[in-house]
Protein backbone atom coordinates (compact mmCIF):
# COMPACT_ATOMS: atom_id res chain seq x y z
CA UNK A 1 0.00 0.00 0.00
CA UNK A 2 1.25 3.10 -0.67
CA UNK A 3 0.86 6.30 1.89
CA UNK A 4 -0.56 9.29 0.28
CA UNK A 5 -2.05 11.87 2.75
CA UNK A 6 -2.62 15.99 1.56
CA UNK A 7 -3.15 18.59 4.32
CA UNK A 8 -4.00 22.24 4.24
CA UNK A 9 -5.67 25.04 5.84
CA UNK A 10 -9.13 23.62 4.74
CA UNK A 11 -8.40 20.56 6.14
CA UNK A 12 -6.75 17.18 5.42
CA UNK A 13 -7.78 14.67 2.67
CA UNK A 14 -6.57 11.11 3.26
CA UNK A 15 -5.20 8.76 0.87
CA UNK A 16 -6.20 10.72 -2.55
CA UNK A 17 -5.59 8.37 -5.44
CA UNK A 18 -3.02 11.22 -7.03
CA UNK A 19 -1.92 15.14 -5.80
CA UNK A 20 -1.53 17.64 -8.47
CA UNK A 21 -0.35 21.61 -7.10
CA UNK A 22 -0.15 23.64 -9.58
CA UNK A 23 1.71 27.35 -8.53
CA UNK A 24 3.66 30.27 -9.07
CA UNK A 25 3.16 31.44 -12.56
CA UNK A 26 3.64 28.24 -14.63
CA UNK A 27 5.18 24.96 -11.89
CA UNK A 28 3.69 21.77 -10.63
CA UNK A 29 4.35 19.41 -8.32
CA UNK A 30 2.17 15.90 -8.83
CA UNK A 31 2.71 12.41 -6.36
CA UNK A 32 1.11 9.50 -7.80
CA UNK A 33 1.11 5.42 -7.37
CA UNK A 34 3.08 3.37 -10.42
CA UNK A 35 2.40 -0.17 -9.33
CA UNK A 36 4.23 -0.45 -6.09
CA UNK A 37 6.01 2.72 -6.44
CA UNK A 38 5.24 6.63 -5.30
CA UNK A 39 6.42 8.95 -8.10
CA UNK A 40 7.15 12.73 -8.01
CA UNK A 41 6.88 14.92 -10.42
CA UNK A 42 8.06 18.51 -10.45
CA UNK A 43 8.26 20.65 -13.51
CA UNK A 44 7.46 23.90 -15.38
CA UNK A 45 4.97 24.24 -18.26
CA UNK A 46 5.49 20.83 -20.08
CA UNK A 47 8.70 20.16 -18.54
CA UNK A 48 10.60 18.67 -15.66
CA UNK A 49 11.70 15.60 -13.61
CA UNK A 50 9.93 12.47 -12.13
CA UNK A 51 11.75 10.49 -9.40
CA UNK A 52 11.18 7.24 -7.64
CA UNK A 53 10.01 8.46 -4.06
CA UNK A 54 9.54 5.27 -2.35
CA UNK A 55 12.49 4.40 -0.50
CA UNK A 56 14.52 6.70 2.27
CA UNK A 57 17.76 7.08 0.66
CA UNK A 58 16.35 6.58 -2.81
CA UNK A 59 15.92 9.64 -5.69
CA UNK A 60 14.06 11.80 -4.24
CA UNK A 61 15.79 12.21 -1.36
CA UNK A 62 19.18 12.03 -3.10
CA UNK A 63 18.63 15.18 -4.95
CA UNK A 64 17.07 16.47 -2.11
CA UNK A 65 20.20 16.14 -0.59
CA UNK A 66 22.06 17.69 -3.49
CA UNK A 67 20.14 20.86 -3.47
CA UNK A 68 20.04 21.28 0.00
CA UNK A 69 24.39 21.57 -0.61
CA UNK A 70 24.11 23.33 -3.64
CA UNK A 71 21.45 25.74 -2.42
CA UNK A 72 22.48 26.59 1.65
CA UNK A 73 23.48 30.31 2.06
CA UNK A 74 23.36 31.43 -1.26
CA UNK A 75 19.85 33.15 -0.89
CA UNK A 76 18.37 36.12 1.36
CA UNK A 77 15.79 33.41 2.26
CA UNK A 78 16.14 30.10 3.86
CA UNK A 79 16.54 27.45 1.47
CA UNK A 80 17.59 24.20 3.76
CA UNK A 81 14.67 23.49 5.73
CA UNK A 82 13.86 20.99 8.79
CA UNK A 83 10.84 19.37 8.91
CA UNK A 84 10.02 20.52 12.64
CA UNK A 85 9.89 23.85 11.61
CA UNK A 86 6.48 25.39 11.08
CA UNK A 87 7.38 26.68 7.74
CA UNK A 88 4.91 29.63 7.87
CA UNK A 89 2.16 27.53 7.17
CA UNK A 90 0.21 29.17 10.47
Amino acid sequence: MIRLDVETDQGRVDSPKWVRVVFGPHHFVEIYPDDDRVMFRLGATHHGICLDASDVDGDLENVIDNLRQSLAGKHEYETVVDSSANLGMN
